[in-house]
């Protein structure tokens, strides 16, 4: 794994250290009814920004689409087909890696084709590498990789983690991409609903990674069956292509669970940092929920928690930690004791994305849509 190869500085470290200091002392200065003045939390904002802007991830971009339409550039194959199907590209700065698996790292020039988390949570890590393919090409987070006489792959790092996109230019292809998967130990693979896959450790629902339901299409747009088998090694990706017309582009799509958990974590602790801006996000809660119907599960949920948008804010908080750290199921058993949380959890899903974004929660909101 040599492209882009990071290191964490010295600096990055102590400056997020001084930052957590920071937090720690404002809620010890504020455990009574005080809350932190408008000045000191823009004061924590403006030093996380000064510790983080050399090691920010690149704007997202369409570079992995990009490569995918240039690849099919000369065929018969529209790329406009698959709008909404490749993710974004998202790439470090080189010499820039964060631990805490906020960004994959992609392979260099010669080397197999392949995408790594880095480490994840508590110093794991995966990596998905095509089985016979090498790089050819390698820059800003996406890859290009050559298999057989007639495949190709483009694989690329996304915001929440990678995606690769097989490209199979006539039946000569092989109709079945293997994905050599190298997980940690006590971790396997688990079919979920609907025909994805969780990287799972025994006795936890609380995912590591999840791999979407794998999609294929030919050059005319119809969809094709594709479907995953678990190895010994790692998951093969099934593509029926009887009747197809080439070239054929499928993709298996994942998301570094632990690294959304980690970040979902870090929206929750600023809560607890972010009492003087309670007041303003909880107008446009109040607005939001004043707009919908007094009939719907939204503003009943709302009227169960008195309207009281801290109480709201503690329960959502309370149930979003133990949905990272023990899964959906301790979830459902928590909110089947508790009738506050349980209100709280019926409006934080009743309000989707436009809750999760006033409340500024959007990495919680991929992990509540994935437990759910």
């Amino acid at each position: 794994m040599g492209f882009a190869r990071r290191v964490w500085t010295r600096q990055l470290v102590s400056g997020i250290a001084t930052v957590a200091v920071m937090i720690a002392s404002a809620n010890v200065a504020n455990a009574s009814t005080t809350t932190m003045s408008d000045e000191d939390f823009d004061d924590i904002v403006a030093s996380i920004a000064a510790v983080t802007a050399d090691t920010a991830p690149l704007p997202p971009s369409d570079a992995g689409a990009d490569a995918v339409a240039d690849l099919l550039g000369d065929t018969a194959f529209d790329a406009d087909l698959l709008t909404g199907l490749i993710d974004q590209t998202v790439a470090l700065p080189d010499g820039v890696d964060l631990a805490d698996g906020s960004v994959s790292v992609t392979s260099e020039e010669g080397d197999a084709a392949s995408v790594t988390s880095g480490d994840l949570a508590w110093g794991l890590g995966v990596t998905f590498e095509v089985a016979d393919a090498t790089t050819v090409e390698a820059a800003d987070g996406v890859i290009v990789a050559e298999g057989g006489a007639s495949e190709t792959y483009v694989g690329h790092t996304t915001a929440a983690g990678g995606q690769l996109i097989y490209v199979m230019a006539d039946e000569t292809a092989d109709p079945t991409m293997v994905i050599d998967t190298e997980v940690p130990a006590g971790y396997a693979w688990v079919p979920t609903e609907g025909g994805g896959l969780s990287l799972m450790a025994e006795g936890s629902d609380a995912p590591l990674v999840v791999v979407a339901a794998p999609w294929a299409r030919d050059a005319n747009g119809t969809e094709l069956d594709t479907s995953f088998s678990i190895t010994q090694a790692g998951l093969v990706q099934h593509i029926d292509i009887a009747g197809a017309t080439f070239p054929v582009v499928a993709d298996p799509n994942w998301v570094w669970w632990a690294k959304e958990g980690a970040m979902c974590l870090g929206e929750i602790a600023l809560f607890a940092v972010a009492s003087a801006k309670v007041v303003a996000i909880g107008a446009k809660l109040v607005k939001f929920i004043g707009g919908l119907k007094a009939t719907s599960k939204v503003a009943k949920a709302w009227a169960t928690l008195g309207k009281d948008f801290p109480k709201f804010i503690k329960a959502v908080s309370t149930l979003l930690k133990i949905l990272v750290n023990d899964g959906y199921s301790a979830v459902k058993s928590y909110i089947a004791q508790h009738s506050v949380e349980a209100a709280g959890w019926a409006l934080l899903i009743g309000g989707g994305e436009s809750i999760a974004g006033i409340l500024g929660i959007g990495h919680c909101f991929n992990v509540v849509e994935e437990a759910l």
